[in-house]
């Protein structure tokens, strides 16, 4: 039998992630931006990157032998053009995700055809 996976996910004040079915306790978790923003960078023109840990799995549900997709790192160059969004199954990967996205952003890169999983 399958164990199902975890609801929700919080991220400690350690950065160690623990699953929870509690969704008062997600709630409270989700309210603070502080604990779930890892990375934020305003780029010249108004844009932004943005690294945050999610709260809930955003991989397929067919895949469920794989880590839970928790983070993710979202760029918009400016108002006018689309979001470039990158997941990622832990904290290290997304945090080097970051740095990539400014140093794509930084080149003229980032695009919305960009895509890294």
């Amino acid at each position: 039998m399958m164990r199902e996976r975890a609801q929700f996910y919080i991220r400690e004040d350690d950065g160690t992630v623990r699953p929870t079915n509690n969704p008062m306790e997600f709630a409270l978790f989700y309210e603070s931006a502080k604990k779930r923003t890892l990375a934020f960078t305003v780029l010249p023109g108004g844009g932004f990157v943005s690294t945050i840990f999610l709260g809930f799995d955003h991989s397929l549900h067919s895949c469920r032998n794989q880590p839970p997709v928790l983070w993710e790192t979202l760029c918009r160059r400016s108002l006018h053009e689309d979001e470039v969004i990158w997941r990622y199954t832990n904290e290290t990967d997304a945090l080097a995700g970051h740095q990539q996205m400014l140093a794509k952003t930084q080149g003229g890169q980032a695009h919305a055809d960009t895509d890294q999983t």
